[in-house]
Formats: C-alpha cells, sequence, structure tokens
C-alpha cells in the first residue's frame, strides 16, 4: 500500500501530464477515422509515455516515502514532449527530442532513487528501461516498427501497469495484497517472457512471438491470481467496489481478450483478427486502466494540496465531491459499446467512424469534467 508520508513532495505537472495523454488518445481516433496509417503510433509513442511518465513523476518518490529531487527535470520533459509531438504529427524529425526526453526521464528516476522499497519499484525501473530502449530504436530508425511498438505496448506498458494495480487496487479497496511473495517471481517472469516476445519479432519470427505470448499470458494470470485473491478477503469496510477498481477489473478483461487473439494469431499466422488484438489493447485496456487511475490520482492531488490543511478547522470535499463518481461512470458507458462498434463496423467506414467519434467523445467528457481541477492543481 502506497504510503503519503510528510517529506512526500506534490508535483504540478502529473494531473496535466493525464490530461495531455487524453489528448493525445483522442487524436489518435481522430486519425483512424481519417485513414491516417500511424494511428497506432500516436498512442504508443505519446499517449501511453506521457501518462505513465507523468504519474512516476509523483509516483516513483512517493513508494519511497522521500521528496521529489531535480524536479526541474519534468519542466524540461514536458518541453520536450510538447516540441516533438507536433514534430510527429507532420512528419518532421522528432526522434532527437523524443529520444532525449526518455533519458530525461530515466536520470529523474536515477536522481529519485534514495532506497529499496518493495518489488513495486523494481517494476517501474524494468519497465523505464524498455521504454528508453524503444526510444533508442525510434532514434535509429529502426525498420522493424512492429519490434518497436512491442517494445513500448508490453515492455513499458504492461510491466508500469502491473507494478502499479499492485498498489493502487489494495490501497482503493482497503485490502490487503494478497500473495505479495509472488511479485518478485512474477517481475521476473514478465521480465524474461517480454524478452522472448521481444525476440521473436526482432526476427519476425511467428513461433517465437507466439511462445512469448503464450508466456506473457501466464505472467498475466499470475497477475489476475494475485488481484483476484486480493478482492475475495472481503476484509475492507466498502460497500462494495471502488469506481476506480471497476474499472482496473474491466481494463484487465480487455487485457486478457486482447493478449489470448494476439497470441492465436501468431500461432496460426493468421492476422484476420489483428485489429481485434491492437486496437482492444490500445483503446480499450489502456484508457480504461487510464481513466480509473486518473478518477482518483487528479482529485486527490488536488485534494491533498489544497484541502489537508483545513482538515479539523473547516469542512473540507470528499474526492467524490471534487470529481463525481458519474464521471466516470459515464465515459466507461460510452466508451465499451462505441469501442465495439469501432472495432465490429470496421468493414463498413462510416459506420465505424460513427462509433469512433463516439469513442473519442467518451474520453474527451472526461477530461472535460477533469480540466477545472487540473487548472487549480496547477495554478
Amino acid at each position: 500500500m502506497i504510503q503519503v508520508s510528510e517529506k512526500t513532495t506534490f508535483l504540478k505537472l502529473p494531473p496535466l501530464y493525464i490530461a495531455l495523454s487524453l489528448i493525445f488518445l483522442i487524436l489518435s481516433v481522430l486519425q483512424k477515422t481519417l485513414n491516417f496509417s500511424n494511428y497506432t503510433a500516436t498512442v504508443l509513442y505519446f499517449s501511453i509515455p506521457t501518462v505513465i511518465v507523468g504519474v512516476l513523476f509523483q509516483m516513483y518518490p512517493t513508494v519511497q516515502g522521500t521528496s521529489v529531487r531535480f524536479e526541474k527535470l519534468t519542466y524540461l520533459h514536458l518541453i520536450l514532449i510538447l516540441i516533438s509531438f507536433p514534430l510527429y504529427l507532420f512528419n518532421l524529425n522528432y526522434t532527437h527530442l523524443y529520444f532525449l526526453s526518455s533519458l530525461v526521464f530515466l536520470l529523474y528516476l536515477i536522481f529519485n532513487t534514495k532506497k529499496y522499497a518493495g518489488i513495486t519499484q523494481l517494476y517501474f525501473v524494468v519497465g523505464t528501461l524498455f521504454y528508453v530502449i524503444a526510444s533508442t530504436l525510434i532514434l535509429l530508425k529502426h525498420k522493424n516498427t512492429l519490434f518497436i511498438k512491442h517494445t513500448i505496448a508490453v515492455g513499458f506498458l504492461l510491466t508500469v501497469v502491473y507494478g502499479s494495480l499492485y498498489i493502487f487496487l489494495p490501497m482503493l479497496q482497503l485490502e490487503q495484497l494478497a500473495y505479495s511473495g509472488l511479485q518478485k517471481f512474477h517481475l521476473i517472469f514478465h521480465t524474461l517472457s517480454t524478452i522472448v516476445l521481444l525476440i521473436g519479432w526482432h526476427g519476425l519470427n511467428f513461433f517465437v512471438v507466439y511462445i512469448g505470448g503464450l508466456l506473457n499470458m501466464v505472467s498475466f494470470f499470475i497477475l489476475v491470481f494475485i488481484l483476484y485473491k486480493t478482492l475475495s478477503q472481503k476484509k475492507s469496510p466498502l460497500r462494495g467496489l471502488d469506481p476506480s477498481v471497476k474499472a482496473f477489473i474491466l481494463s484487465v478483461f480487455l487485457l486478457g481478450f486482447s493478449l489470448t487473439i494476439g497470441t492465436l494469431s501468431a500461432g496460426k499466422e493468421n492476422f484476420s483478427l489483428i485489429k481485434l488484438h491492437f486496437e482492444g489493447l490500445l483503446y480499450g485496456f489502456f484508457p480504461i486502466v487510464t481513466l480509473g487511475a486518473a478518477y482518483h490520482i487528479i482529485p486527490f492531488m488536488l485534494w491533498w494540496k489544497k484541502y489537508a490543511p483545513k482538515m479539523g478547522r473547516e469542512k473540507v470535499p470528499t474526492l467524490k465531491e471534487l470529481l463525481p463518481e458519474e464521471t466516470i461512470n459515464k465515459s466507461l458507458f460510452l466508451l465499451v459499446p462505441s469501442l465495439t462498434g469501432m472495432i465490429v463496423f470496421d468493414p463498413i467506414p462510416w459506420l465505424s467512424s460513427t462509433f469512433a467519434l463516439i469513442y473519442a467523445y467518451s474520453i474527451f467528457y472526461f477530461l472535460y469534467r477533469s480540466l477545472p481541477l487540473i487548472l487549480e492543481h496547477i495554478k
């Protein structure tokens, strides 16, 4: 469970990074409707790293219970991303700035590593190393883009999300993480399975990709087992599931679906259903887990900064009063069926595009409702 100590420094930028990530995601959907071939790269190269980097700026020192060092690196990273993205968008040379942004983030982690605070900390470090490898390949203009994309998706995204779920889910549900001793084995197994998968993609050997996919599914089921056992303890005083936890569970189901489709496609070397794999991952699992985390992080950071000092002296709002539960509920209510329609009706472009616009609105709605809190936190 994540503990906020008196030494913890609350930064200005993490909520802004979440907003930028959602904006990049919306732009990717619009690119898809306009038949841009690189619409998935917008999610993988910018939306995913932006939200992970932004959250870890705050989360990495917090899990150690230490104050932030070299905060100015967060502003430098933001500048590099804000410059490199339009260069990428207009097919200009963005790779040097993009690579530099990943190094700045790695330096931030190095400078803020003061003590070992548990295996979860290593999930973040290992995931970041995969991110730096991917950015290096982008800089070198490696021709195998599928190799790069899977380095980000499996090596960076899944590794960091797995570690984050081990913190957020028990914390939000007020449960003790079950089988915590399995975490170390899980990290080692997931890392090795990811390496096998990437070796397959590097050589475009689909048998090796298939084996790596199977191993990644085993890693996924280890995560599911630990999370299921955690929730099934039912020692929490909460009635029902926290809204963020509901989002996490939904995202995990979509991840399992996406991994299954991808692994079977590689095994049979039949890629007729491959859109179910990567769009289920990029537009299903990733946004839903992001919304689940953002629903807690955005109001919490503002509450701790503005209202926590007033506790005991005056009435302060709760997190759900700052960002009502209907915000995430309405977003997910629109997101899931629109995602389904967007994929199922892909052979009918106008119908798929209609669902894609509804999907984009579902993300925009959450962003719109969260924006006042983000701006107030930055101010």
